[in-house]
């Protein structure tokens, strides 16, 4: 089994999803976008798509060219059933490749909410185990509407559309299973501006400390969720 994975920033790496697939004893290959890596020929030989995060615009093609390119290579995955995990920016993509609309969340989300799963949520494959509702990290200012055909599977307060399923095997997660510890910390000290901006006085500070002590335990729920993505593919 091979995935390969879009990072479209070098600061915003695969973390806790490569974890996962060398667990597994998946193959993988990184393509980093702002290092010009272009995109697979075909997908031929792989097993699995994954989008990863990213601090820009789905729509800023103007700054970055290669994500037209992008969005028009994760259509023709979805509209083939292959397998596509979006993860924050990849899960936008997702959306925007089948006709779906992005735009600014009414509410952008920086640090750890709950999100709950409905009922498509609670009997869903991958997110079994999970329990709801549970903790996540988000570091987001845009979202995603459903495009045709999704199925919604969690919300959070702040932001209505947090996991959707495309078909069988393809999921956007509107937050960040990936990251570890170091992540979030080299993200707290690269943006420590717009935290302080969106969490007040002492929030970078607040949330490095939050993040050390939720970790653990979102290390173990991102790990479950993640294992059961890939085994699904595995099984289907």
């Amino acid at each position: 089994m091979k995935a390969v994975l879009i990072q479209n920033q070098l600061e915003v790496p695969a973390g806790r999803v490569v974890e996962v697939l060398e667990e597994l004893k998946w193959g993988y290959e990184i393509l980093l976008m702002e290092e010009g890596t272009g995109f697979p020929s075909s997908l031929e030989g792989l097993d699995c798509l994954v989008l990863l995060g990213g601090t820009m615009n789905v729509d800023d093609v103007a700054g970055y060219p290669y994500l037209e390119k992008l969005k028009h290579f994760t259509a023709g995955a979805l509209e083939k059933g292959f397998p596509v995990l979006g993860l924050c920016l990849g899960a936008q993509v997702m959306s925007r490749a089948l006709g779906g609309t992005v735009h600014r969340n009414r509410c952008g989300e920086i640090g750890w909410h709950e999100v709950g799963l409905n009922g498509e949520g609670l009997g869903d494959k991958v997110l079994e185990g999970i329990g709801s509702p549970f903790e996540v990290f988000h570091w987001h200012e845009d979202t995603f509407d459903l495009p045709g055909g999704a199925v919604l599977l969690a919300s959070s307060a702040g932001c209505p559309n947090q996991v959707m399923r495309i078909g069988k095997k393809s999921y956007g997660l509107q937050f960040h299973p990936e990251v570890d510890e170091e992540i979030v910390l080299n993200w707290i000290e690269r943006y420590r501006d717009e935290v302080e901006i969106k969490l007040g006085p002492g929030g970078p500070d607040r949330l490095a400390r939050q993040t050390g002590e939720k970790m653990p335990l979102y290390r173990r729920l991102c790990r479950r969720m993640l294992t059961n993505y890939f085994r699904n593919i595995e099984n289907a």
